[in-house]
């Protein structure tokens, strides 16, 4: 991979010719070192695992901010990389393997087959290094999932690919890349509002997406303010677990701070407390989401319910598990149904102080 690759943005750098395929080496290192659930590269392993006559390259590519250096980290975007002059070599291989994608998962029907199954489709002066580095491109780009390292074969190489059911088939390579940014499936293909952070491993509270046919700044717009003051930077961190935690624990704690406001016990202040503060089954609970003057309504407040105890549930896993949740996009839904539950006691709290009629 060419030295092309830009945090922000910013003019193209020819590569230096003497150092031009040490430069690519380098690269192709840093691509194989986020394969695993996205993680970028601890920037002093990194260096101490490069050769001495290389580190002089990898503060050249800092220094032309080809890579960024942020919480001991190195960091880059893929976008830039597929937008470059660079990126022609490796569509070429892309544009050969993708189309015999459907073909090659039709043929395996335990999913899974020998790389070289792979390798055999593509021209012979391909390396299994070059394979490697396209199939995770597919997968940043949200086109193919599921590949598997075998345990024994050495780090950073596969002896095995898996493809899922559903492969995402389009005319062409550059159409797929444009389909994928413009429906924003990964962070690689997202815009960072805040040019000074940088473009970490999962930055959808950092990115304008187009949902639905609207464009919205996630952490601004769409999160609930007390969710995003405890969860945004701890995700942006990568600290997706801690992020989700903190979330709940944040909804926790405002519903027990109504109960005790209303003089109620708050009893074990998790799911006994949810018990109290929601349930309708014998009389007006203190916190309430409509009249409940109809079965629907009371279908609804039990529902609501649900949701709240659910988590205390997930979070008590976290607490008590030390549980570690790699997976940024389901971190990600965590937190927004922690903001769901917020915005829905900001609703409570604008109904009157008991319901409307008795409980059916």
């Amino acid at each position: 991979m060419d030295a092309d690759l830009r945090v922000h943005g910013g003019e193209m750098t020819e590569p230096k010719e003497p150092n031009s395929a040490a430069r690519r080496r380098i690269m192709d290192n840093i691509l194989i070192c986020f394969q695993n659930n996205g993680d970028y590269p601890n920037a002093e392993d990194f260096r101490h695992a490069q050769e001495d006559s290389d580190l002089a390259i990898i503060d050249d590519l800092a220094s032309e901010g080809v890579l960024r250096r942020d919480n001991g980290k190195y960091y880059f975007r893929l976008v830039d990389y597929v937008e470059s002059e660079h990126w022609g070599r490796d569509e070429k291989i892309i544009s050969t393997l993708f189309p015999k994608l459907r073909s090659i998962r039709q043929q395996y029907r335990e999913k899974s087959f020998p790389i070289e199954i792979l390798q055999n489709e593509l021209p012979e002066n391909t390396t299994s290094e070059d394979l490697t580095r396209v199939l995770i491109i597919l997968e940043r780009l949200n086109l193919i999932d599921g590949r598997m390292r075998d345990q024994n074969c050495p780090p950073n190489r596969y002896s095995t690919y898996s493809v899922p059911e559903r492969i995402r088939y389009f005319k062409n390579v550059p159409e797929a890349i444009a389909r994928a940014r413009q429906e924003g499936h990964h962070e690689f293909v997202r815009k960072s509002k805040n040019t000074n952070s940088p473009a970490s491993p999962a930055s959808l509270f950092g990115s304008r997406l187009s949902w639905f046919g609207q464009s919205v700044d996630h952490a601004e717009y769409t999160l609930h303010q007390e969710v995003s003051q405890v969860s945004v930077q701890l995700y942006r961190n990568g600290h997706y677990a801690e992020a989700v935690e903190a979330g709940f624990k944040a909804v926790i704690a405002r519903v027990k701070a109504r109960l005790i406001a209303a003089g109620v016990d708050t009893g074990d202040g998790g799911d006994g407390m949810m018990g109290v503060a929601f349930a309708c089954d014998k009389r007006v609970p203190p916190i309430r989401f409509n009249a409940l003057s109809t079965q629907e309504e009371l279908d609804e407040q039990r529902g609501i319910f649900f949701l709240f105890k659910g988590i205390v549930g997930i979070r008590n896993r976290k607490a008590h598990e030390n549980v570690v949740l790699k997976d940024s996009h389901r971190a990600a839904e965590y937190i927004y149904l922690a903001s769901l539950l917020m915005r829905l006691l900001d609703v409570s709290e604008t109904l009157p102080a008991s319901a409307t009629k008795p409980l059916p």
